[in-house]
């Protein structure tokens, strides 16, 4: 027979991706502005959107209230020819 072939097998970092969101977009150059639950949250998402502002918006679970949508907004301004 042939010889055989070892492939390495790394994890995949999708996980560790999601974790690290918040540090990411900061990277990007984000800054983090607040922490709000619905529906201020739409509104203030709104409100930076037509600022001239991207805005992303991190889920977030409350320990003491795991069923309230709550988000972390993020927020830079429009980088040049984005639409």
């Amino acid at each position: 027979m042939g010889t055989s072939r070892v492939i390495p097998i790394r994890p995949l970092a999708a996980a560790a991706a999601a974790d690290d969101l918040p540090a990411r977009l900061e990277r990007a150059g984000y800054l983090r502005m607040m922490l709000i639950g619905e529906p201020q949250l739409s509104r203030f998402a709104a409100k930076y959107e037509a600022l001239g502002y991207e805005v992303h918006i991190v889920p977030v679970v409350a320990a003491e209230a795991p069923s309230e949508a709550l988000g972390q907004i993020y927020v830079r301004k429009r980088l040049p020819g984005a639409g």
